[in-house]
């Protein structure tokens, strides 16, 4: 059997012992007419599969040569850049034409909801309204918010209802027609998710989260959702190996991650922002099912001051950045987070200034 792939890609086979390093296409390649799920490539090269395998049941995976050791000098896929915050309404209810044509008439292709409306309760047909509204205007959903619970709660009772309320935001994200849930570990400080507690770096606090996880990843899988986490130096995924350890204890296709670079930025970083992303990536593979964008910058205060910024406006290497994210899956976007709205506009300017510079087509 032959199949076609990008110039720049392999066609991995996945077996056993592959399985956890190229799980991040979720669609069988088993014939020719797997093209169906990928963006027709200027060139593309022939790959026949090794003696003995034959395309029953084996199940093959596109992977960037960057990702296995190689140059990326080729590229066949798109890149995709979507916003959050700013104008977005917290009830999906208030989610309007007009909105969705300015996220447009910006420069891009889809967003990041953070709606609060009650999982448990919200009829699909609300949720469809918005699906409807933004593929009428050639957007997507890239993401959806799940709620932030405390998946790493010590206490059992409130373990559980984390995992029920994560498991509740996957089934509104599938009806919101989006492609992730997006969500964090939680945190025990009682003034936020993302703010530090002592019991964040513990090993029960990562036991709990694996058990949550775990216990989630079948919802993700029947709903066809990824739950995408993202880390932060404050929480317990605070960095990409602990990322990595999680994620491969869950090992589940649909429980993955964002690169949100800023999120780990450290003093002996901040500076040399390239190298650092380069690790991340390196650590994470092909756990990455899209990315965030922000920037960062350190502050002249003491005692230590690392704080984020609009993209394009701080000191992150975006050369590095970029190429990373437009190496993922055609379908992964790049998220602008936290800014304004009167920012979003020259953050949009920005990433495709930057993405022509590279040589990266944006798809629209």
């Amino acid at each position: 059997m032959q199949i076609c792939v990008p110039t720049g890609h392999i066609a991995v086979p996945l077996t056993e012992h592959c399985a956890s390093l190229w799980a991040n296409y979720p669609y069988p390649c088993q014939s020719a007419s797997a093209w169906d799920y990928f963006p027709r490539a200027e060139s593309q090269t022939s790959v026949r599969l090794a003696p003995g395998l034959s395309s029953t049941g084996i199940v093959l995976r596109l992977a960037p040569r960057s990702v296995v050791g190689g140059s990326h000098q080729q590229k066949g896929f798109h890149m995709r850049f979507g916003m959050s915050g700013a104008f977005l309404p917290a009830s999906m209810d208030d989610f309007t034409p007009e909105m969705a044509r300015r996220i447009r008439d910006l420069g891009y292709s889809g967003c990041f909801t953070r709606f609060t409306d009650d999982p448990f309760t919200t009829a699909p047909a609300r949720a469809n309204r918005v699906r409807d509204l933004l593929a009428e205007h050639g957007l997507r959903m890239y993401q959806a918010i799940g709620y932030r619970p405390p998946l790493i709660h010590p206490d059992e009772t409130v373990r559980t209802n984390a995992v029920r309320t994560l498991a509740a935001a996957v089934r509104l994200t599938k009806e919101l027609g989006c492609r992730g849930t997006h969500t964090g570990p939680g945190s025990l400080n009682p003034r936020g998710a993302w703010f530090p507690h002592p019991y964040n770096w513990t090993t029960q606090a990562k036991d709990q989260l694996i058990k949550s996880l775990r216990e989630v990843a079948p919802v993700a899988e029947e709903c066809g959702v990824y739950i995408g986490m993202e880390g932060h130096l404050l929480v317990t995924l605070d960095c990409a190996e602990t990322m990595a350890e999680v994620l491969g204890a869950v090992n589940s296709p649909f429980v993955r991650c964002d690169l949100d670079p800023v999120n780990w930025i450290t003093r002996e970083t901040v500076f040399d922002t390239g190298p650092a992303i380069d690790h991340m990536v390196k650590v994470l593979g092909s756990f990455i099912i899209g990315g965030h964008a922000k920037d960062v910058i350190i502050e002249d205060r003491l005692v230590l001051h690392i704080s984020e910024c609009a993209a394009g406006t701080g000191i992150l290497d975006w050369d590095t950045f970029l190429p990373h994210i437009e190496a993922l899956d055609p379908d992964a976007p790049l998220v602008v987070e936290h800014c304004t709205t009167e920012e979003l506009g020259p953050i949009s300017e920005f990433l495709h200034e930057k993405a022509t510079e590279l040589g990266i087509t944006v798809r629209k």
